[in-house]
């Protein structure tokens, strides 16, 4: 018999196949360190942080009804504002004119906000809801429309401003105006940190010269109401990466999926004083799987978890 020619080993982006011996069974424990809070991690530390007094808290409240009766006519404005300013007109791709039925789309959201943010909700699910907009502003809502930084950040001053300018001239007798005023700044700031931390993981999966495609398998799915998306990376990337934008982007799975550990050390300061610097180590949990062009990382040293042009991950929780 004439024997078969050996077909040369097809090149993979984690290194020639040949070079994985599939039985070795050692195990190469893989973490993550570098992870941002949680939206109702950081929506609790900014309040702590912020410190609303009782005093501001109370001022607020006695703005809350006469801010209420214009708020319709605010959304109203700031909907009118944006079709008139050229640059947020072409972003909104209302150059030639408002497109009735996205901005009756837009008008509700900013209208639900308003509520909520009169209503004075400090619910971590509008922590959630805030980080969702600001992913939603980067390009990925419905519409895909890319509102940068720069308007977000804009659209939130204006808001205050609208504030001082309603309580001006409705009630300029009130001596507390100013300590309400105060308190809804303190109030707007957090909610422009958590729309900047949703905005900026959404913009973290589109930044790089590699497009990774992420399949998700089992419960995630139904989770995140998606099968797969697409991460982007720098070339040479470690698969960490990858799934520090993946956890970012989609935090409410962290818990799920990923076990933390505190782990402290210290360090100097500028003089040499030493201080201990606590870090969260996440840990997968059991019966998670990674794999990288169908292997699994855990059997993968770190010199093959390199991600290069072809490569595809998958994500596997246990069960079904």
């Amino acid at each position: 018999m004439t024997p078969k020619k050996k077909m040369p080993a097809k090149e993979s982006g984690i290194g020639r196949i040949e070079s994985i011996n599939p039985l070795d069974s050692t195990i190469y424990p893989w973490s993550l360190s570098n992870l941002r809070p949680q939206p109702a991690e950081e929506w609790d530390q900014m309040f702590k942080f912020m410190h609303i007094s009782e005093e501001e808290f109370s001022a607020m409240r006695a703005t809350v009804e006469v801010l209420l009766k214009n708020s319709q006519q605010f959304v109203i404005d700031n909907y009118l504002y944006l079709a008139q300013f050229p640059e947020t007109a072409a972003i909104l791709g209302w150059e030639s004119g408002v497109d009735e039925k996205h901005l009756e789309e837009r008008r509700r959201f900013f209208a639900i906000w308003v509520a909520r943010l009169l209503g004075q909700d400090f619910s971590h699910d509008l922590a959630e809801y805030l980080f969702l907009a600001g992913q939603y502003h980067a390009g990925h809502g419905p519409r895909k429309t890319h509102v940068p930084a720069l308007y977000v950040n804009g659209a939130v001053s204006h808001t205050l401003s609208y504030f001082a300018h309603v309580l001006s001239r409705e009630i300029p007798a009130e001596p507390n105006n100013s300590i309400a005023l105060a308190g809804w700044g303190k109030v707007l700031s957090v909610h422009l940190q958590l729309m900047l931390s949703g905005y900026h993981s959404a913009i973290a999966l589109m930044d790089g010269d590699l497009a990774i495609p992420v399949r998700l398998f089992s419960k995630i799915r139904a989770i995140l109401k998606r099968a797969d998306l697409i991460i982007n990376v720098p070339s040479g990337s470690n698969i960490t990466l990858l799934l520090t934008r993946f956890f970012d982007y989609f935090p409410k799975i962290r818990g799920l999926a990923l076990d933390v550990e505190w782990v402290s050390h210290e360090i100097n300061d500028t003089v040499g004083n030493p201080w201990v610097h606590v870090t969260g180590q996440y840990l997968p949990k059991p019966g998670w799987r990674i794999l990288i062009n169908g292997f699994d990382i855990n059997y993968l040293p770190p010199e093959k978890r390199v991600l290069n042009s072809g490569d595809s991950v998958d994500i596997f929780p246990p069960g079904r």
